[in-house]
């Protein structure tokens, strides 16, 4: 059995757990921070007291896409911060849509970002709660969803 996490604070690229810091880079904490902010702003399940088995809030590769300029990229400014020069890129990168491929940007990111909490979540428990599950979508058996465990109530933001 895994204990939850009660408390999860999120800074920039910083994930803050039981005093211990986790740094994940900008392009992979953008996605992370964007299904850890799913959770708190989008629950369709307000009267559920916590999140349990609960997946609503997980998103598909389509709804990423088109989440991507509008809230994810959001999401890379709080990482990076808005008068940095790795914002500048970021706007300039993604504003040329016809070069840039962002079902592959977002695929491969949320890959990388797997990798990386892989890497730097030791506990188990941990780990399980902050890692991007993949489930099937139950209603359609051919799509994906993308979420965190992670119960909402754990989850502060705090820039």
């Amino acid at each position: 059995e895994i204990a939850p996490l009660t408390k999860v604070v999120i800074k920039g690229k910083t994930i803050l757990i039981d005093n211990k810091k986790y740094q994940i880079p900008p392009s992979l904490m953008m996605i992370w921070r964007h299904l850890a902010r799913q959770k708190v702003e989008h629950c369709t399940r307000e009267e559920l007291k916590y999140c349990g088995d609960c997946n609503d809030c997980y998103l598909d590769q389509y709804e990423l896409i088109d989440e991507f300029y509008e809230t994810i990229g959001k999401e890379y400014c709080a990482c990076v911060g808005e008068n940095s020069a790795n914002w500048d890129n970021f706007l300039e990168n993604f504003s040329d849509t016809d070069s840039f491929d962002l079902d592959k940007t977002i695929r491969e990111n949320r890959s990388k970002l797997k990798s990386a909490i892989a890497s730097k979540f030791n506990n188990p428990s941990i780990y399980q709660q902050v890692q991007v599950q993949e489930i099937f979508d139950p209603n359609d058996k051919r799509k994906k969803r993308y979420g965190i465990q992670l119960d909402k109530n754990a989850i502060n933001f705090t820039d």
